[in-house]
Protein backbone atom coordinates (compact mmCIF):
# COMPACT_ATOMS: atom_id res chain seq x y z
CA UNK A 1 0.00 0.00 0.00
CA UNK A 2 1.37 3.41 -0.87
CA UNK A 3 0.81 6.32 1.44
CA UNK A 4 -0.91 9.42 0.14
CA UNK A 5 1.11 12.53 0.97
CA UNK A 6 -0.98 14.87 3.15
CA UNK A 7 -1.36 18.47 2.09
CA UNK A 8 0.60 20.70 4.48
CA UNK A 9 -0.77 24.23 4.71
CA UNK A 10 1.21 27.15 6.03
CA UNK A 11 0.11 28.16 9.51
CA UNK A 12 -1.62 24.84 10.22
CA UNK A 13 -0.15 22.91 13.15
CA UNK A 14 1.40 19.48 12.58
CA UNK A 15 -1.49 17.91 14.49
CA UNK A 16 -4.38 20.14 13.42
CA UNK A 17 -7.04 18.20 15.32
CA UNK A 18 -5.30 18.00 18.68
CA UNK A 19 -7.35 21.00 19.86
CA UNK A 20 -10.48 18.82 19.53
CA UNK A 21 -9.09 16.55 22.23
CA UNK A 22 -8.60 19.59 24.44
CA UNK A 23 -12.16 20.75 23.80
CA UNK A 24 -13.91 17.38 24.10
CA UNK A 25 -11.63 15.35 26.32
CA UNK A 26 -9.19 12.60 25.50
CA UNK A 27 -11.30 11.05 22.74
CA UNK A 28 -13.12 13.28 20.26
CA UNK A 29 -16.73 12.32 19.59
CA UNK A 30 -17.64 10.05 16.69
CA UNK A 31 -18.89 13.10 14.79
CA UNK A 32 -15.28 14.31 14.38
CA UNK A 33 -13.67 10.95 13.66
CA UNK A 34 -16.05 9.91 10.88
CA UNK A 35 -15.33 12.74 8.41
CA UNK A 36 -11.58 12.24 8.87
CA UNK A 37 -11.92 8.51 8.27
CA UNK A 38 -13.92 9.17 5.09
CA UNK A 39 -11.30 11.64 3.90
CA UNK A 40 -8.39 9.28 4.63
CA UNK A 41 -10.14 6.38 2.89
CA UNK A 42 -10.89 8.60 -0.12
CA UNK A 43 -7.15 9.27 -0.32
CA UNK A 44 -6.23 5.61 0.09
CA UNK A 45 -7.96 2.38 1.16
CA UNK A 46 -6.24 0.99 4.25
CA UNK A 47 -6.60 -1.22 7.30
CA UNK A 48 -7.86 -0.09 10.71
CA UNK A 49 -4.50 0.12 12.49
CA UNK A 50 -3.02 2.26 9.70
CA UNK A 51 -6.08 4.56 9.95
CA UNK A 52 -5.51 4.83 13.69
CA UNK A 53 -1.83 5.74 13.16
CA UNK A 54 -2.73 8.39 10.55
CA UNK A 55 -5.29 9.84 12.93
CA UNK A 56 -2.62 9.96 15.65
CA UNK A 57 -0.41 11.91 13.24
CA UNK A 58 -3.28 14.39 12.78
CA UNK A 59 -3.84 14.67 16.52
CA UNK A 60 -7.25 12.96 16.60
CA UNK A 61 -5.95 10.19 18.84
CA UNK A 62 -2.94 9.99 21.12
CA UNK A 63 -0.21 7.44 20.37
CA UNK A 64 -0.59 5.79 23.78
CA UNK A 65 -4.29 5.06 23.24
CA UNK A 66 -5.53 1.57 22.46
CA UNK A 67 -5.75 1.33 18.65
CA UNK A 68 -8.98 -0.65 18.93
CA UNK A 69 -10.75 2.63 19.71
CA UNK A 70 -11.23 3.14 15.97
CA UNK A 71 -13.12 -0.10 15.31
CA UNK A 72 -16.55 0.81 16.75
CA UNK A 73 -16.61 3.87 14.47
CA UNK A 74 -15.56 1.75 11.48
CA UNK A 75 -18.33 -0.73 12.32
CA UNK A 76 -20.93 2.06 12.48
CA UNK A 77 -19.72 3.51 9.20
CA UNK A 78 -19.87 0.08 7.58
CA UNK A 79 -23.42 -0.43 8.93
CA UNK A 80 -24.36 2.96 7.44
CA UNK A 81 -23.03 1.81 4.07
CA UNK A 82 -20.29 4.48 3.89
CA UNK A 83 -17.37 2.06 3.90
CA UNK A 84 -16.79 -1.58 3.09
CA UNK A 85 -13.90 -3.93 3.65
CA UNK A 86 -12.16 -6.87 2.12
CA UNK A 87 -9.51 -9.26 3.37
CA UNK A 88 -6.18 -8.57 1.69
CA UNK A 89 -2.96 -10.55 1.92
CA UNK A 90 -0.21 -7.93 1.85
CA UNK A 91 2.51 -10.54 1.63
CA UNK A 92 3.94 -10.24 5.12
CA UNK A 93 2.04 -10.88 8.31
CA UNK A 94 -1.58 -11.87 8.66
CA UNK A 95 -4.33 -11.13 6.16
CA UNK A 96 -5.72 -7.67 6.90
CA UNK A 97 -9.17 -6.18 6.60
CA UNK A 98 -8.71 -3.22 4.25
CA UNK A 99 -11.41 -0.55 4.35
CA UNK A 100 -12.48 1.55 1.38
CA UNK A 101 -15.16 4.11 0.58
CA UNK A 102 -18.39 3.00 -1.04
CA UNK A 103 -20.30 5.13 -3.53
CA UNK A 104 -22.56 6.16 -0.63
CA UNK A 105 -19.50 7.05 1.47
CA UNK A 106 -18.15 9.19 -1.33
CA UNK A 107 -21.47 11.08 -1.50
CA UNK A 108 -21.41 11.50 2.29
CA UNK A 109 -17.85 12.87 2.13
CA UNK A 110 -18.90 15.39 -0.54
CA UNK A 111 -21.86 16.49 1.58
CA UNK A 112 -19.71 16.77 4.72
CA UNK A 113 -17.14 18.85 2.84
CA UNK A 114 -19.85 21.21 1.57
CA UNK A 115 -21.30 21.55 5.08
CA UNK A 116 -17.84 22.26 6.48
CA UNK A 117 -17.32 25.02 3.89
CA UNK A 118 -20.57 26.65 5.05
CA UNK A 119 -19.62 26.24 8.73
CA UNK A 120 -16.15 27.64 8.05
CA UNK A 121 -17.62 30.72 6.35
CA UNK A 122 -19.94 31.25 9.32
CA UNK A 123 -17.11 30.86 11.83
CA UNK A 124 -14.90 33.23 9.80
CA UNK A 125 -17.70 35.83 9.81
CA UNK A 126 -18.17 35.42 13.57
CA UNK A 127 -14.43 35.78 14.24
CA UNK A 128 -14.10 38.90 12.06
CA UNK A 129 -17.12 40.50 13.71
CA UNK A 130 -15.93 39.53 17.19
CA UNK A 131 -12.48 40.96 16.52
CA UNK A 132 -13.89 44.22 15.10
CA UNK A 133 -16.63 44.82 17.65
CA UNK A 134 -15.68 43.10 20.89
CA UNK A 135 -12.06 42.10 21.15
CA UNK A 136 -10.65 45.33 19.72
CA UNK A 137 -12.83 47.41 22.09
CA UNK A 138 -11.66 45.35 25.06
CA UNK A 139 -8.03 45.87 24.11
CA UNK A 140 -8.64 49.63 23.74
CA UNK A 141 -10.44 49.76 27.11
CA UNK A 142 -7.66 47.72 28.78
CA UNK A 143 -5.01 50.03 27.30
CA UNK A 144 -6.94 53.05 28.47
CA UNK A 145 -7.25 51.68 32.03
CA UNK A 146 -3.59 50.71 32.00
CA UNK A 147 -2.59 54.19 30.84
CA UNK A 148 -4.70 55.82 33.58
CA UNK A 149 -2.97 53.61 36.15
CA UNK A 150 0.44 54.65 34.85
CA UNK A 151 -0.56 58.33 34.93
CA UNK A 152 -1.65 58.03 38.58
CA UNK A 153 1.55 56.20 39.47
CA UNK A 154 3.72 58.90 37.86
CA UNK A 155 2.09 61.69 39.87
Amino acid sequence: MTSAEPVKEEGVPDKPYSRLREAFGRTPPHIFASPIILLLLAEEPTHGYALFKKMCELGIFEEDMDASIIYPTLRLMKDDGFIDSELVDEGSGPTRKVFHLTREGSKELDELAENLFVITASVDYFQRRYEANVSAKRRTKTKSLSQRGQDRHER
